[in-house]
């Protein structure tokens, strides 16, 4: 559901409006190619003919996140993330099972610091973050510490970080306060604390300017389809409810999405090995970065 202050235009296109009701079938999944060239208004009527078939059974022989989004291209007859819309460029489709919490990976884009040049991660976070991982001394090397924690804009988690927008200058700041430290970390604190005092530490940032680069490339105007997902004679079935235009993506909206909570940060590093510092934001949230919202079905 779309959050309240981002609803559809006025000017939205209705599932049941007299100029989309005339939309003939797409293409049947069993035959995809040659690639359908689309106008938003035609891949409207598209989206719409798909959702009157109802629930549509999983006939791929896969299985996984990225089903409902094949079937549906294979029943539009586009390539994969790739829409060939006439009158627009850079267009994606996006599904969404209704009611899911998944969240959509943006990048693992290391963050800056002032304290270190390069190796954020490995040279000032997991030294002075870190705590004895789980396997150290039997996997791992005696010394192998680990640093995995989720940062949020809204919340202080139970390490004390959380992410901190500077419109002045123009960065998000991963922010640290001892006081904030929740006391089943007492122990782990006092080590934080000890560590400070002879490794130099800056807040990891990033710059505004790498959120737009992310946006450009992940959340490039879209159609968003939602979908139920059920079994039926021991068959996974799927049926496209919902679908809204997604145009004009807003970078001070994303912002708001940072202090809202909606965008997260994940450290995901051991000594040995460092898996990338994640940037993820809720699917149903993605609407809300956007200037315009309409709803087709």
């Amino acid at each position: 559901m779309l959050k309240q202050g981002l609803q559809p235009s006025n000017n939205s296109i209705m599932a049941n409006s007299s100029n989309l009701s005339s939309a003939g079938p797409p293409p049947a999944m069993a035959s995809p190619s040659p690639t359908r060239i689309y106008t938003k208004k035609t891949l409207s009527q598209a989206l719409i003919s798909i959702k009157n078939q109802g629930w549509i059974p999983n006939t791929t022989g896969k299985s996984g996140d990225g089903v409902p989004g094949d079937i549906l291209e294979a029943l539009l007859g586009v390539p994969r993330n790739n829409l060939p819309i006439a009158d627009a460029s850079g267009w994606e489709l996006k599904t969404h099972k209704n009611g899911s919490g998944a969240m959509v990976s943006l990048s693992h884009k290391e963050m800056k610091s002032d304290a270190v040049t390069r190796g954020v991660v490995p040279k000032m976070m997991l030294p002075i973050f870190g705590w004895p991982h789980q396997e150290a001394g039997l996997l791992y090397p005696a010394t192998e510490l680990s640093l995995r924690t989720d940062i949020v804009g809204d919340k202080w988690n139970g390490r004390g970080f959380k992410l901190e927008v500077n419109e002045t200058e123009q960065r998000v700041y991963v922010a640290f306060d001892p006081s904030k430290v929740s006391s089943d970390n007492k122990t782990w604190k006092a080590g934080v604390e000890q560590k400070l005092q002879t490794i130099p530490f800056s807040e990891p940032y990033y710059d505004f300017s790498d959120f737009y680069k992310t946006i450009g490339r992940k959340f490039l105007n879209c159609f968003f389809v939602k979908f139920d997902e059920t079994v039926i004679n021991n068959v996974q079935h799927f049926q496209y409810t919902d679908a809204y235009i997604l145009e004009d993506v807003d970078v001070r909206r994303f912002m708001k999405g940072i202090e809202n909570g909606d965008v997260k940060i994940e450290y995901d590093a051991r000594t040995g090995h460092n898996h990338g510092t994640k940037m993820r934001m809720f699917e149903d949230d993605i609407p809300d970065v956007y200037l315009k919202v309409t709803k087709i079905m």
